[in-house]
């Protein structure tokens, strides 16, 4: 949802109720990167979206679209206005990113980390 070419991004709600709400969904994504073949982190303050990184943990974890595809089902996203699922966009260092926007408000910014070949593994 940047602006790619002033790198900033779009004026988004704040709520002081967000990082509550964005906290309950950390064993859900959780559950999903695992069995998916990924590792979750989550940072930032939570105050306007959820920032996720997932990072390859395992040989033949799933391709990105994958796991995005998993977290946009289980959250019902991409059915009638059930919310938004744009991407994915390049970022520095291989890294591609998604936003899903769920109920119109709840913000989730995922970046995945590419996987490496096992040639270039050390």
């Amino acid at each position: 949802m940047s602006d790619e070419t002033t790198g900033t991004k779009p004026q988004r709600l704040q709520n002081t109720r967000f990082p509550g709400f964005y906290v309950c969904f950390v064993a859900f994504f959780q559950d999903i990167a695992r069995a998916h073949g990924y590792a979750l982190a989550f940072h930032g303050s939570m105050a306007t979206d959820f920032d996720l990184l997932c990072v390859p943990w395992i040989d033949g974890a799933s391709e990105p679209q994958a796991l995005i595809d998993a977290f946009a089902e289980r959250l019902r996203l991409g059915g009638e206005d059930d919310g938004e699922v744009m991407g994915p966009s390049a970022k520095p260092h291989g890294r591609l990113a998604w936003t899903l926007v769920f109920g119109g408000q709840a913000v989730f910014d995922i970046s995945i980390t590419p996987m490496l070949p096992p040639h270039t593994r050390a």
